[in-house]
């Protein structure tokens, strides 16, 4: 019943529909911060190949079984910010952090972004799905579903995980600073309860 609370909750809250758009047809994809899978099995027939990585080991579990009989998925447990710096290959082209950098500590975001952009092709981009801290009365009611959804019922909740959120504008001008090109920034519409906000950046 968790799970597929869990599901439903998840699949409202993040808009895989306007994530798939911005991925190129037959694109090499990469997510970091996979969880469960549910992002993976939303893109993996339009993509040619998507790794996904985890820290988490029940989740990458979970997900490393569901995509068992899949040719083109590939699941990883790994804490991504040194499986960043351990892989050496420019072999994606589409990099994704899908409210995956609201759990990296401040002190890890940039460094995060500057060794993901290190695997992207030329011309590749990175996808960034977030939740900004404005509006704050958005930004309360994340809070309050961190809080009661995750924390309290542990739908998908990591062990002693916290939460690290920036604004929309850290997140443009970091990729900025990093040699990306912004050329999408998606928000939610103005009666959506959720500060969702959608960035893709172009390396350069």
């Amino acid at each position: 019943m968790f799970s597929k609370l869990h599901y439903y909750i998840r699949t409202r809250l993040a808009p895989y529909s306007k994530i798939l758009k911005l991925i190129p047809y037959d694109a090499s994809v990469l997510e970091l911060g996979c969880g469960h899978g549910n992002l993976i099995e939303f893109v993996s027939t339009s993509v040619n190949h998507i790794t996904g990585v985890d820290f988490d080991k029940r989740k990458s579990s979970y997900a490393d079984k569901k995509f068992k009989s899949y040719n083109n998925v590939e699941i990883i447990h790994d804490d991504i910010v040194r499986f960043l710096s351990q892989a050496n290959k420019r072999n994606y082209s589409v990099i994704i952090l899908s409210d995956t950098l609201a759990s990296v500590p401040f002190r890890y975001q940039e460094e995060t972004i500057e060794k993901a952009g290190a695997l992207l092709e030329n011309g590749g981009v990175v996808i960034l799905k977030i939740q900004d801290v404005e509006p704050k009365w958005k930004f309360f009611i994340v809070l309050v579903i961190v809080s009661f959804v995750y924390k309290l019922l542990r739908l998908s909740i990591s062990s002693n995980q916290e939460f690290f959120y920036q604004s929309r504008l850290y997140y443009i001008k970091l990729l900025e600073k990093h040699g990306f090109r912004i050329t999408d920034v998606i928000m939610n519409r103005s009666f959506s309860l959720l500060p969702t906000v959608i960035i893709k950046g172009q390396k350069q």
